[in-house]
C-alpha cells in the first residue's frame, strides 16, 4: 500500500509545518525555523513532480545546456543559455 504525502500548499506557522487540508498539521520543527521553511518550499515547489524525477529532469536541462553550447558557442549568453544556466545554478546551489 502507497501512503500518499499531505496535499500541497505547505506552510509554517510559528515551529509547525501544516498542510493545505483540514486538520492538516503535519509536525512540529524544533530546530531552527529556516529548516521548516525549507521543508516547506521543497514541498511547495515540487508539487506534482514524481521525486523520483528530479535528478533526470536535472540531468537532461544539463545535457540541453551543454548541446546547445557545442551547436551554438557563439549564442551561449544567448536566452535560451541564460535560462538554462540559471535554473541549473539555481538547482545545484
Amino acid at each position: 500500500m502507497e501512503t500518499k504525502h499531505t496535499p500541497g500548499p505547505w506552510y509554517v506557522e510559528n515551529q509547525d509545518i501544516f498542510g493545505n487540508e483540514e486538520g492538516g498539521y503535519i509536525c512540529t520543527w524544533s530546530g531552527r525555523s529556516a529548516n521548516a521553511q525549507r521543508i516547506v518550499d521543497c514541498v511547495n515547489a515540487c508539487e506534482g513532480i514524481n521525486p523520483k524525477a528530479v535528478s533526470d529532469l536535472l540531468a537532461a536541462l544539463t545535457a540541453l545546456h551543454d548541446a546547445h553550447f557545442e551547436l551554438h558557442p557563439d549564442q551561449y549568453l544567448g536566452e535560451l543559455g541564460q535560462t538554462i544556466r540559471r535554473i541549473i545554478d539555481k538547482a545545484t546551489k
